[in-house]
């Protein structure tokens, strides 16, 4: 009997943004699922950045996507957080 495997797909990589709140913007801060996310899209070979949605520092526009995961505090500043969206 001849068993076959389907070729293996390259899959592109992928400059990935998780943006959180301040104060749970590093790794000793890091949400458990923002941690997991993270490791997961990086053993498929993307870059990750997990980054403080207010940060100036970090250009949106960079990126090829944002997870918009644990921006709790974006409630306290709508118009900002309405204009960073």
């Amino acid at each position: 009997m001849t068993t076959t495997t389907p070729a293996t797909k390259k899959i592109a990589s992928y400059r990935i943004g998780i943006a959180v709140e301040k104060g749970i913007d590093t790794p000793e801060t890091y949400w458990y699922d923002d941690k997991e996310l993270a490791k997961h899209l990086r053993a498929m070979n993307h870059s990750v950045v997990i980054f403080d949605w207010q940060d100036s520092t970090v250009s949106v526009q960079d990126l090829d996507a944002v997870f918009v995961t644990s921006t709790w505090n974006g409630c306290k500043y709508p118009d900002e957080y309405k204009l960073w969206l």
